[in-house]
């Protein structure tokens, strides 16, 4: 149950993480985002990153 649940918040933060880049993206390269933007991008990110550790955890790929 836990890995299924694992891999769904990783697709679900995949979306999130891929609409916020296609956001950026279309953006001129010389335009900044904002404070609050890079930090809830840096929190997603980070979250992403310990579910993933997580999910190793629990399911070491041999």
């Amino acid at each position: 149950i836990r890995k299924i649940v694992n891999h769904q918040e990783i697709i679900e933060l995949d979306n999130k993480c891929s609409l916020s880049s296609s956001v950026t993206s279309s953006i001129s390269p010389l335009q900044v985002i904002d404070e609050m933007e890079f930090q809830d991008n840096l929190a997603l990110l980070d979250q992403r990153i310990n579910n993933v550790r997580e999910s190793l955890r629990l399911n070491p790929v041999i």
